[in-house]
């Protein structure tokens, strides 16, 4: 159930180093979780938080913010967050859209303007109703969580979807060094074509 009793706080997530400002909006306090420092943030923030840390911070907080401006390999932070108790406002990438659908807030990639706008009217909204919309949503991942093969070049989806129960595996197309997360994929490939091995 949405948990109304909250503490009114956002938690954003940005993977991209650049500064954010936002004002205090209806009194809501502002956590980041980002990979990178974010300079000028009038906000708490949770460097490279583990997926317990991570799981903490979603369960104290009423709506997440993913302000992702590059691609994403499909969004499992999203329904994390979403089974978290969070409403979820994201940018209008295209995985985004491709997990939430309709249910989901969406505000222009790159524009503070939009996304000011649209916290603001979301906030005057029933909270409750857009939550369970996007709940009811993502019910449609829920399946055997174990026959799922979950596949991401991020480590931090990777990391996400092994502790959501997912079979995650690693896309390391760039010889690259896992990042230091409570969950390491037991399968790891360079390319596609490799699965077929698995």
């Amino acid at each position: 159930h949405y948990p109304l009793r909250r503490q009114r706080q956002m938690c954003i997530r940005d993977r991209i180093k650049r500064t954010i400002f936002l004002t205090p909006i209806q009194d809501y306090e502002f956590e980041a979780i980002t990979n990178e420092d974010v300079e000028n943030f009038n906000g708490f923030i949770y460097l490279k938080p583990n997926d317990a840390e991570k799981n903490i911070i979603f369960q104290n907080s009423s709506i997440y913010l993913a302000l992702n401006t590059k691609n994403e390999s499909f969004g499992i932070t999203l329904i994390e967050a979403v089974n978290s108790g969070n409403i979820v406002i994201c940018s209008d990438l295209t995985a985004f859209k491709n997990v939430l659908k309709e249910s989901g807030i969406y505000y222009k990639r790159n524009s503070y303007k939009s996304l000011l706008s649209l916290l603001t009217n979301t906030l005057k909204s029933d909270l409750h109703f857009l939550w369970k919309k996007q709940y009811e949503s993502i019910q449609k991942y829920d399946i055997k969580k174990n026959e799922v093969a979950f596949l991401s070049a991020n480590t931090w989806d990777v990391s996400g979807g092994g502790n959501f129960g997912y079979n995650s595996i690693w896309v390391n197309r760039n010889n690259s060094v896992f990042d230091k997360l409570d969950y390491k994929p037991k399968n790891e490939v360079k390319n596609l074509k490799q699965l077929l091995d698995l």
